[in-house]
């Protein structure tokens, strides 16, 4: 009983700071029109493109997604998002920043008239020595800004339950997943599946990743004249059999 009580403790002293926003959010005028995830970033000096390819994969963004199309009625699309998840492959993110590598970006190459970027901070602090998490999620119309959510987070895994709550849904201790809207209504989570044409952007994007694995593993093993060969080779008979 003391573990649900802290947990709605610190949950309520996280939502405080936001609860406001998502309320008063100009998401109101958009209802039923729909937004795409155009951009991920995820902010840590620690790691590497590797790892953070894993932790993009794991957060379980979508849920999160799911939580603010329900409650501003508007629809979200992340398949973009999906097929490079799905792909397998962290080739696909940019590294960047100022003094060290700690910026990974995903990032879809179109325009999107309606779009969402998500951003996740983890930093530490000096004064502790431990790790905090911020978040923010930038909504936008034809590329500026019409809506952004921002709160600071304990713990990790408690970011889609502080989103939730401060959205306006009741959250469940013992199943963090489990929220309840003001009409008492369960949420019911569905992971949006790829279309057949998304499918087809899937299958191309794994066979890109085949190729290019392949192509990596052989010119490990060559010497740097023989890697040159190998290019121009390789320049020559994609330009003769794409005429």
């Amino acid at each position: 009983m003391k573990k649900n009580r802290n947990f709605f403790i610190i949950i309520l002293l996280l939502v405080q700071f936001s609860c406001e926003t998502f309320q008063r959010s100009d998401l109101t005028d958009f209802r039923k029109k729909k937004f795409y995830l155009t951009k991920f970033t995820y902010f840590n000096g620690g790691i590497n493109r590797k790892q953070a390819y894993g932790f993009m994969k794991d957060i379980n963004l979508w849920k999160i997604l799911a939580v603010l199309s329900h409650k501003y009625n508007i629809n979200i699309d992340y398949s973009d998002f999906d097929i490079f998840l799905l792909s397998g492959s962290d080739s696909e993110i940019r590294v960047e920043g100022l003094i060290k590598d700690d910026e990974y970006i995903w990032e879809y190459k179109g325009k999107r008239p309606l779009s969402v970027e998500f951003e996740y901070h983890v930093a530490v602090n000096p004064a502790t020595s431990d790790d905090e998490y911020k978040y923010k999620l930038i909504f936008k119309k034809g590329g500026k800004r019409i809506e952004g959510f921002y709160g600071d987070i304990f713990d990790k895994n408690d970011l889609l339950a502080v989103i939730a709550s401060a959205a306006g849904f009741k959250v469940m201790p013992q199943e963090r997943t489990y929220f309840v809207d003001d009409q008492g209504k369960r949420i019911k989570f569905h992971r949006i599946p790829l279309n057949k044409d998304e499918t087809v952007k899937l299958d191309r994007a794994m066979m890109e990743r085949k190729i290019k694995d392949d192509i990596s593993n052989y010119m490990r093993k060559l010497s740097e004249q023989e890697k040159k060969e190998f290019r121009d080779n390789l320049i020559n008979f994609i330009y003769t059999k794409t005429k």
